[in-house]
């Protein structure tokens, strides 16, 4: 009897364990869904996931990335950090089966070297992100193409290029059916 009560407190305790990652990953994979359409609600989210529960150096690197584009998304630009944006993006180079979030992260450090006046690095960001891309990532291809002409037109007033990069942009954004947009 003592040896039931063992493995069935050992499955007990298994089951718990896979529960609270599933609840915590779920969390991730919505808050993710809203991050375009309800980057508030998304931040909302993302504010009520206990990040102890969050295992893996995979979840740990989504969560970075969530809470970095949704603090920006959001317009709450100080809750986003460069550790955070950092760690992602570091996460991602390092483990790019997820092609689509080392982009993503790529991005988002690169805004967030853009706006800490560090445009060089903004720009070699984009631009690898750019390469990085999927040819059918059409959302992330308009925003590192936006991103580029931002910064062209911002340092290059006289550029074509930065032109160029709006009409790309633009052309990306109609794939997906968005209007062209600021990043965040």
């Amino acid at each position: 009897m003592r040896h039931l009560t063992i493995v069935f407190m050992m499955t007990l305790a298994l089951v718990a364990a896979v529960s609270c990652h599933r609840t915590e990953g779920g969390a991730l994979e919505r808050a993710d869904a809203l991050i375009y359409t309800l980057p508030d609600s998304s931040l909302s989210l993302l504010q009520s996931v206990d990040t102890n529960r969050l295992t893996s150096d995979a979840d740990r690197a989504y969560y970075a990335l969530l809470w970095t584009q949704t603090a920006y998304r959001s317009g709450q630009f100080e809750l986003a950090t460069d550790s955070l944006a950092e760690a992602a993006c570091d996460y991602y180079t390092h483990h790019p089966e997820n092609r689509e979030r080392q982009v993503r992260a790529m991005i988002y450090l690169g805004l967030h070297r853009e706006l800490n006046d560090r445009p060089e690095e903004a720009m070699e960001l984009y631009k690898r992100a750019e390469a990085t891309a999927d040819t059918t990532d059409y959302r992330n291809l308009a925003q590192a193409n936006y991103r580029i002409g931002q910064l062209m037109s911002n340092y290059n007033a006289s550029n074509l290029e930065d032109l160029r990069r709006y009409k790309k942009a633009l052309f990306y954004y109609n794939k997906v059916g968005d209007t062209l947009q600021i990043i965040y």
